[in-house]
Parts: C-alpha cells; structure tokens; sequence
C-alpha cells in the first residue's frame, strides 16, 4: 500500500495527540456551535475572483453574526466548496462604518476633481435627474461614440447586478464604447482567439480533477493558492500529488502555491519565454516531439514553403506557406531566414540566428542548463504532462510570446486533447457548465458599429487623442476615432483609477473636468476611483441582493440576507439603479416595459433562469440548500473532439484563419497591421524605429526592457533601478476589494504606520541596509513615481526581485512639493506604455530603486 502524505500526517498528528499534548487527532470533529436566534442564508463569493466558495451568514437583527461555510456532505466526486479567508471577513466588509450611505454629486462649480470635501448629499431622484440633463447636453454635441463604460469588478458578477442593467439603458439611448481585451488576460484572449482560435484560453482546458491523470505538471508562476483559480484546485492538486504526480514550480518567487509543488525553480523575472524556446529545443535535437500532433494539428512549427497543409478554409493557401527559414524550429534552431539590421540596440535581435540551447537559456534566466533538460525531459516523455501558468507571465512586454509558447509546448510534446494533459492560463474550464439557456439578462445589442474601439488599458489616451485623430502610443483605433470621449460610466468597480496604470497620470486626467464632461461612478466605498466622479451612486454589496451564479457544474443561489435600507443606508443594487434610470429618461421596449428590467423584478428573474436548466432539485429546495451540483466526470480536456477526430480537416478544426493551431501566424501580423482600418485609420505599419519588423509571426524571446529602449529610460539607464518589482496578487485581497477592510487590514499591513509591505530578499536588504519594518521610498524607472512602503524580508523573493502586492488604495500625499503615494498601490509605479503587439498592459515589467524614508 502506498503511504501517502495525507496518511502520514494523519497518523503524525494521532501520535502527537496520544503524547497529552493538546493536539486532537485528525480524524476528531469538533461541532459547530448553532446559533439558536439566528437566521442563516446562503450565497456566496461574488467577487472577482475565479472561486465561488460557498458561505452562509448568520444573521441576527439584520446584522451579519458569523460567517460559515459549506457544510454539504463531502466526497471525492464533490468535495465541498469551502470559503478562504476573504469570504470569511465578509461581515467587517459588509458592515463598515465607511459604506457609501447615499448618492454624492459633485460640485458643478469646482474646475477640478478629487477633493471629496466638495462632495454633497443628494437624493436617488436628484442624481438621476442630474445623469439626464448632462447626458442629453452632452450628446447634443457628440455622438454615441463619447460613452465610454468602463472596466469594472467588485461586486457585479452575478447575472442581474453587473454592468447589464446600465449597458441596456446606455444601448436605449444610443450605444456607447468600451475597450477590447481586458486587465487580467489582455494578451491571453489577444494571442489565443488568432492562433489557437474559437475555443481561445479554454482550447487546452480542462477541470482541476483531470489533474488525478497527469505525470509532470509546471506551475509556471500560477497563484492559484492565493488568488483562487477555482475553488477546488487546490485540493485537486494536492490529491494529484499524492497520486504520484510530479510538479515543479517555475517563478522568481516562492508564492504560496510553490509550496505545493515537489521543487522550486527560480527564474529571473520576464525570461520565461526563453526557457520554454530551450526546452522546444531539447525536443527537437533529442527526438521527443510528437510528429502527429504537430503535423495533424498545426502550421509553422516546421518550414513548409509549398503549404502541404489540406487546405481547410478556400483562400487560406498563402497562409498555410511557411518561408524557408521563418518556421519556429529554424528560429529555436538558430538557423532563420529572418534578416535584421546589424548593431542594433534592440537586445532580442542580436540572438536570432544563434540556436536556443539550455546554456544560451541559462545565462537569461538563471537556470541551470541542466535543469532545463531535466524539465523539459519529464514534460516530454512522463507524460500525460500539465503547463499551468499565471496570469502574471502574460502582463509583460513578452506577454503574447509567453502564451503563443505554452501552446507550442503542448502540441509539440501532445500534451493536450487527451486526459490528464492541457495548457491553461489561471482559468479553469468545466465541463457542462450550467447555464440558464435562453433566460438571459443580457446587455441587449450595442447601435454603435465596432463598439470596441481600443485596447481595454489605453481609454486615457482615447481620453486624451479628442476624437482629433492623434495617439501618444500611435495605437491606429485610437488614431480613428472621430468623437472625444466626454462621459465615463464605471459601474462597480475602482478599476478607473487604482487598478489602471501610472495612477498619478490617470488621476490628473481625470481631474480636469474639460478632458471628460461626465463620469458616474458606482461602488460601496469612496475608493480612489469614486472621488474622481461626478455622481457616485452607492450600491448594494451581494448579501443585500438576491443573484443566479452560475459556477462550472452549479448553480449557485445568492440570498438577500440583509436589509441595507435598514442597516446601511439609501443604497441601491445594479438592477434597481438601471430601473431607474431607464424610468427617468422614459425608456421603454417594444412591449411597454421598463428596458432595463424587461417587466420582471429580480426574484421573477432568478425563478426563471433556474427553471431554463435541467434539473432534479426544486426551486425551493434550491432556495434552501443554496446550490445545485450536476454531477460530471470532471475530466474535460478542451479539444479532446479534434485530437479524437485525428487531424484537422473541414468539419473539425480550431477556427482560426487556417483552420490549425498557428506557430507561424500570418494572420496574427495582419491583425496588428490592420487593426484601425475597421473605422478608417491608416492601421499600423509594423516597423520599430531601426526599419525591422515590429510584430513577427512566430514567437521569440522579448527582454522586457526592449520596450523601454525609446521611453521610459531616457533620465537614467537600468543600474540605477536594481530591482525587478512584481504586483502579484494578495492572499488578502481580490484586486482592490477588501483593500479597506479591518480585519484583514491587521494580517498584511505593516510598519508602526500601517505602510503597504515591499517583499524583499533579507541579502538585498542588508546591502541597502533595511531592516524589518522599516518605511522605504520606492522610485519607478518606467512611471519616475514613488510610492511608501515598509521593509518586509523574506526569503521567497530571489536576488533582485521585489513585490509590492496587487490592490492596496492609491493615496498621494505631498513630500517637500513632491507627490508620493502612501497608499503604496503598484500601479503607481507602472508606465502607461503599452506592450509592442496586443498594446497590453506591462504591469509585471517595473524596475526600482529603493531608498530609507
């Protein structure tokens, strides 16, 4: 019998029990003490997070007396949904004396925004009234095109109180605009919809129980113990290793989740793309490719100058022409055909004619050469084998690189279509996922053409550009755009300002009310984004309204357990604020009825989407338990219909141009060339400032700091800015939200001022000569501000590698004339720049320098 982790500690912790130290065996169950006044409700996490843990207030008196979890009989087939820690501090949040009591409109009269002093008590019907009179002058002057809804999380992702409701009245009056991409996957979604296709991030997907099959599995960076890909993963992942499943963790830190991993592999900040080249060349010069996926399945791993490939798609032959030479492997190998201008100031460009070995690799990343044969070998030959990576790995300026990598991986070794193999980006997919079918709130359709007329992270530059044609970045949507943007609706979210980047820069343009006429802002706090708003709507959080969350394989019913009229104050829900305002501007659909609600109250809507699925459980029944679980195999492997079918052809393909996995990617180059020519800008022209290609069709190895080469570095070179600062996300947190609450507040700040924590290798700090808890002043070379933080050493960060954790509220104080965030928000230091291809955000791509505050 194979004795397991698990049963070693179970039977650790008998003996120590049994030795009269007060330690109760593992198998002990200690009950929960009931609460005999109270009345429990279920719901749970609706925050943006990508786990929908279970929890249940107690309630008593319309306050929230305790919080619990899932206490459903538990199995393997499904194990319980249990709450972390920031589902469980839940009531401090719920309950916080500084909850947005009211609606707040600011002072017309003031030229500038920010100062919440100028802020005044308004009525519902007040701050309508007023959202009608700028609106309607506002669009006198301008189109449609001067909305612009922001991005937004918090508390919206449930299916009746996100943006829909305000979506469907803005599309009554006329439409609006919005970004493309977004701030957590911007080059995921960018990279995978053109070269891995329809099926995008979920194309190598699977469910976290398909991991009970795999042999080698990377954790490239992923946080999953921490920001919660999904609820179960890590008990999945830990189930998988005591199956013999054997993991290395990849990453410039040891997160959380490294911990569960059998070894740690350090790797230099922004250099993973070069090690994934090095383990493809491994591959290749050692015989472990799987021919079959690759010549089944994909275009450009290999030259093909005569396009071989069956042709899938009519007018797709040129596609599928690979030039001799521009192939992945004659890049990996060394061996292209690429030409490029000699002496150029561009790192990347000086190695594409050298072969990507392990000991190339290794003196950018710091790997051991032998390290990376040894991983590269496990993934290809101990298979099945799983690359699970982390958000952060494609928030880079080598960000579609790194993803566009991970694919050739897994169809080079054929590591995906079959159980136990994928390669998938933070989210986990499910199969048979529950849905409401046909009952859909929905936003409705949008009048305006091409409503996504930017990259998500570059609205300020739209902001700026007028509708003048002009672009800071040249980005060609924006360059195309004829309105300015003149109002901004961010419903509930602080993305505007504390999740954007170079917060500084944002929030100066955002003060001046001459740059955007408008900006209704909803949330249940004055965030940072909130006191750059016109009218703030405060809203209800998700225990106050009742929701349908659908969840993989469940159907989750969130409860109103609590009256805010009577525990918080003249707030409202998403769904009511819609109501509201479709009343006040007389919004009616072809039937009569209120557009944003469609003649149904929220309980009618939640009946009728429960109703729209399949099931064997009672609306009532439901009501009671909280969940509906439709039991499943759990082992879906996105694909596995097109591995199965054995090659692509006409009827089973991956929807891109070609039909095939994309390693050589006409398309994706033509995609950033034409990209404004949609609404008449002249589109990009795909040549960097010495004359080569900006954009190629293969992926490559980017050092991050070739983005800045022009830029960010013209004031001081990168030895004066020593360390790599990464933004990763907080065990505390989820983004921004919970920032403010107390009793988390006490487990992450730190310092006799309560400063945001800067995680720091002890050598370093010794060199600096820091010491635990002391304040610092850190200094961005790419944005040239600082931000307040206190000294916290630990041995997780590698040389060189500093964190300043994803969320914390941007909070500027003048020092001697100088504004410095004391908030200690990331974003801070973060540069508006965005990265070369996707015109992503760069936020894992900062260097510092610290100093004693």
């Amino acid at each position: 019998m194979k004795f397991t982790r698990r049963k070693f500690n179970k039977a650790a912790l008998t003996l120590v029990s049994t030795a009269g130290l007060n330690i109760p065996a593992a198998e002990t169950i200690v009950p929960v003490k009931q609460d005999e006044d109270a009345a429990t409700y279920p719901g749970c996490a609706a925050h943006n997070c990508k786990g929908r843990c279970v929890i249940r207030v107690h309630v008593v008196n319309n306050a929230v007396k305790r919080i619990t979890t899932d206490e459903r009989p538990d199995s393997y087939d499904t194990p319980q949904m249990r709450a972390c820690l920031r589902c469980r501090a839940y009531k401090t949040r719920l309950h916080h004396p500084d909850r947005l009591k009211y609606p707040l409109i600011y002072d017309e009269n003031a030229s500038v925004r920010g100062d919440i002093t100028k802020f005044r008590r308004a009525t519902w019907e007040e701050a309508m009234s007023y959202i009608k009179a700028k609106y309607q002058d506002i669009r006198k002057r301008h189109g449609p095109e001067c909305v612009f809804r922001a991005s937004g999380s918090g508390s919206t992702v449930g299916l009746l109180h996100g943006r829909e409701p305000f979506e469907r009245v803005l599309n009554a009056l006329g439409g609006f605009i919005h970004g493309w991409g977004g701030y957590s996957n911007h080059a995921l979604r960018y990279t995978s919809s053109l070269v891995a296709g329809k099926q995008q991030h979920y194309t190598f997907g699977t469910t976290p129980k398909n991991w009970m099959h795999t042999q080698t599995m990377l954790l490239w960076g992923t946080h999953i113990a921490t920001s919660v890909a999904n609820t179960n993963a890590v008990w999945w992942l830990t189930q998988a290793r005591e199956n013999g499943m054997k993991s290395y963790y990849i990453g410039p830190v040891y997160e959380n989740t490294g911990e569960l991993a059998d070894e740690w592999v350090p790797i230099k900040p922004g250099t993973d793309s070069a090690m994934m080249l090095a383990m493809l060349y491994e591959m290749i010069v050692n015989g472990w490719l799987d021919r079959q996926s690759i010549d089944n399945f994909s275009i450009g791993f290999f030259d093909d100058p005569k396009g071989m490939k069956t042709v899938i798609r009519k007018g797709t032959e040129e596609y599928l022409k690979v030039p001799a030479g521009m192939s992945l492997s004659a890049f990996i190998n060394g061996k292209t055909s690429y030409k490029l201008k000699p002496g150029s100031k561009y790192e990347f460009k000086q190695y594409f004619n050298v072969p990507k070995t392990p000991e190339w690799a290794e003196k950018i990343t710091g790997v051991p050469a032998a390290k990376i044969r040894e991983i590269a070998k496990a993934y290809a030959t101990k298979k099945p084998s799983f690359l699970y990576a982390s958000l952060g790995l494609q928030r880079q300026s080598a960000g579609i690189d790194n993803v566009w990598l991970s694919y050739a991986l897994a169809i080079a070794s054929g590591n995906w279509g079959k159980t136990g193999t994928g390669a998938v980006w933070y989210y986990i997919s499910s199969d048979n996922e529950l849905n409401t079918g046909n009952v859909k709130y929905s936003s409705g359709k949008n009048p305006v053409p091409h409503p996504a007329r930017f990259s998500n992270n570059t609205w300020p530059d739209a902001v700026r550009s007028k509708g003048n044609g002009t672009s800071q970045y040249s980005d060609s949507e924006i360059r195309g755009m004829t309105e300015p943007i003149k109002m901004i609706f961010s419903v509930g979210g602080n993305a505007l300002v504390n999740q954007h980047m170079d917060t500084f820069v944002t929030t100066d343009l955002l003060a001046d009310r001459s740059n955007v006429e408008l900006i209704v802002v909803t949330d249940n706090f004055m965030t940072p984004s909130a006191r750059y708003a016109d009218v703030i709507l405060p809203g209800t959080t998700h225990f106050e309204q009742e929701d349908i969350l659908p969840y993989n394989n469940n159907l989750i019913y969130q409860s109103r357990a609590i009256d805010a009229a009577k525990s918080v104050g003249d707030v409202k829900s998403h769904f009511e604020m819609g109501e509201m305002l479709a009343d006040t501007f007389g919004l009616k659909d072809e039937k009569g009825r209120n557009v944003a609600t469609g003649g149904k109250n929220v309980s009618q809507w939640v009946e009728d989407m429960y109703n729209a699925v399949p099931r064997d459980m009672s609306f009532e029944e439901w009501k009671k338990q909280g969940i509906y679980t439709y039991k499943t195999q759990g082992t879906f492997t996105g694909s596995m219909d097109i591995r199965a079918n054995g090659k692509c052809d006409g009827k089973l393909n991956f929807g891109t141009k070609t039909g095939y996995i994309e390693l050589y990617s006409r398309a994706l180059v033509e995609e950033y060339e034409n990209r404004g020519r949609r609404w008449g800008a002249p589109g990009h022209a795909n040549v960097d400032s010495e004359g080569d290609p900006e954009v190629f069709p293969i992926a490559k190895y980017l050092p991050f700091m070739d983005e800045y080469r022009d830029t960010a570095l013209k004031k001081a070179g990168p030895g004066e800015y020593p360390f790599h600062c990464l933004g990763s996300h907080s065990p505390h947190r989820t983004h921004s939200s919970n920032a403010n609450n107390p009793a988390l507040r006490e487990l992450y700040k730190y310092g006799g001022e309560e400063y945001e924590p800067i995680h720091i290798n002890p050598l370093d700090a010794a060199v600096l000569g820091l010491s635990e808890g002391m304040q610092v002043k850190v200094t961005s070379a790419m944005s040239g501000r600082a931000i307040y933080a206190a000294v916290k050493p630990t041995w997780r960060c590698t040389h060189g590698v500093v964190i300043v954790r994803d969320g914390s509220w941007f909070d500027p104080v003048a020092v001697k004339g100088t504004l410095i965030d004391r908030g200690g928000c990331p974003n801070t230091l973060v540069s508006e720049q965005p990265t070369r291809c996707d015109r992503g955000p760069a936020m894992m791509t900062v260097l510092v320098k610290i100093e004693k505050a």
